[in-house]
């Protein structure tokens, strides 16, 4: 919360090599649908498999969002994750354990 969103979610299956990047789209929503920040996506290789990295440029300052996904080339998908976001007390708690 308060950060700008960076997420990383695995794409896999058996047609996950043949997707290009410029096919994925994704946005970030309140958890009614509403819209909160367009994402950016940027497909990442490691490891022996694919990552799609979504960013966002602004700032989210909702508890929970949603993150949308589609993928709109040879192969047609809609996914939807819901991702709860610490707030910041939290944040600092989790990066300095006492």
């Amino acid at each position: 919360m308060g950060q700008q969103l960076r997420a990383q979610l695995d794409v896999s299956g058996s047609d996950a090599p043949e997707i290009d990047q410029v096919c994925f789209r994704s946005r970030v929503e309140s958890p009614d649908g509403n819209l909160l920040a367009p994402g950016q996506v940027n497909l990442s290789y490691g490891a022996g498999q694919r990552v799609l990295i979504v960013t966002t440029n602004k700032n989210l300052q909702e508890p929970a969002v949603k993150i949308v996904v589609d993928v709109g080339c040879e192969i047609q998908l809609h996914r939807e994750y819901l991702a709860l976001l610490d707030p910041p007390q939290f944040r600092s708690l989790t990066q300095n354990p006492a």
